[in-house]
């Protein structure tokens, strides 16, 4: 994996329907560790100042940087951003057609202006962009670094003119990745991401999301999924199941809660920042995690404000893109 040093979030406050999140971003950025190199994006540079001052004011120890990116339309930056691959010319960002079948015509300005917003991003950071000829959401990408990647059968749908072989092969000549497993898509997630389900922590390490017992038609199907990675991965891969919260029967633009997921992390470095949610669920979910990153430090990201932000259909993987 390419070691991150920046972390870049999108500012919600001037985006329709997010500036309620504010007071999150803030609680988010008050635990990031000493030294962090932060850049905010800004679709309108005017606020960059009052933004500043609250940040300092929240986060002493911290290098924050803005960036004007008037194209953004929203703080998923995970799926619209691009995606650091090494090459033998050093790293390059790989750049994906952004179109989720789970935003609707009506709702085209979004995705136009986020998938040009990632262009956009590559050109203030100066480094080479390579098109990537799929349809293809981040958020439905998880590798080890060491040449295994998984994404669901969405990358198939979204991209009808490949065959599953054709697929392998493009993430093989464009990323390394020589073992990519396509798995199922979990139920009830409209998204078809992996990230809510399954993610590596390590070349040799992947956490999966297990449910409360009484969800048993969920805990049938992740059940059924770690039998299958288990088969269809080659070489030695330890499986830790990560507790999640009770399934929450609620639906914000179309996309289900993710109140109480704690598989989307963020991680940079040898730092996790692990979502806690008020819940029961969240110590038995932190004391699994601790054991499946193996000494590296874990940081809670524990404010109410969080349910705020899952209720939007993602957590700290979904709205943190790093480099």
């Amino acid at each position: 994996m390419i070691k991150q040093n920046k972390v870049f979030l999108v500012w919600p406050e001037q985006l329709d329907g997010r500036k309620q999140l504010t007071k999150f971003y803030y609680d988010y950025i008050s635990c990031f560790e000493p030294e962090t190199n932060l850049n905010i994006i800004l679709k309108d540079i005017s606020i960059e100042g009052k933004v500043f001052e609250q940040i300092a004011s929240r986060n002493q120890l911290i290098n924050t940087v803005f960036h004007h990116i008037p194209e953004v339309m929203d703080i998923w930056i995970r799926d619209w951003a691009l995606l650091p691959v090494k090459t033998d010319k050093g790293v390059i960002l790989l750049k994906a057609k952004y179109r989720p079948a789970y935003i609707k015509e009506k709702g085209s300005r979004y995705y136009e202006g986020d998938d040009r917003a990632g262009r956009r991003l590559a050109g203030l950071l100066e480094m080479p962009i390579v098109d990537f000829p799929l349809v293809w959401d981040l958020g439905n990408f998880t590798h080890n670094g060491e040449g295994t990647g998984i994404v669901t059968e969405r990358i198939l749908s979204d991209n009808p003119q490949y065959n599953e072989e054709e697929i392998k092969e493009l993430f093989l000549k464009h990323i390394g990745i020589t073992q990519l497993l396509i798995i199922p898509e979990e139920p009830g997630d409209v998204t078809g991401h992996v990230d809510g389900t399954l993610m590596f922590t390590g070349s040799d390490h992947l956490v999966l999301a297990q449910y409360p017992d009484d969800h048993i038609k969920e805990n049938i199907f992740l059940n059924k999924l770690e039998q299958k990675i288990r088969e269809k991965i080659k070489g030695e891969l330890k499986i830790t199941r990560i507790l999640n919260g009770p399934v929450i029967d609620k639906y914000s633009e179309g996309v289900g809660s993710a109140r109480g997921n704690h598989i989307n992390y963020f991680s940079t470095g040898e730092d996790f920042y692990f979502p806690c949610y008020g819940i029961k669920e969240d110590s038995i979910a932190k004391e699994s995690f601790k054991a499946a990153i193996n000494g590296m430090n874990i940081i809670e990201v524990n404010t109410p404000e969080i349910n705020r932000l899952a209720d939007k259909g993602g957590v700290l993987h979904c709205m943190t893109w790093g480099l």
